[in-house]
């Protein structure tokens, strides 16, 4: 394999593992968002019920 090749398979395990990370970040900001979501819902469904009564 030549040098050149070399570097542009370096660069492509670089930008492959950059995406990994990147994905990671934005599943956790993902799953912080839902958990907001499902908070609110449930807030949302007490203030509900407790109105009916």
């Amino acid at each position: 394999m030549s040098d050149e090749q070399i570097l542009n398979l370096l660069k492509i395990i670089r930008i492959f593992k950059q995406s990994i990370i990147m994905q990671k970040n934005e599943d956790f900001y993902l799953k912080k968002e839902f958990d907001e979501w499902d908070t609110l819902s449930d807030e949302a469904l007490k203030n509900f019920e407790g109105s009916l009564y």
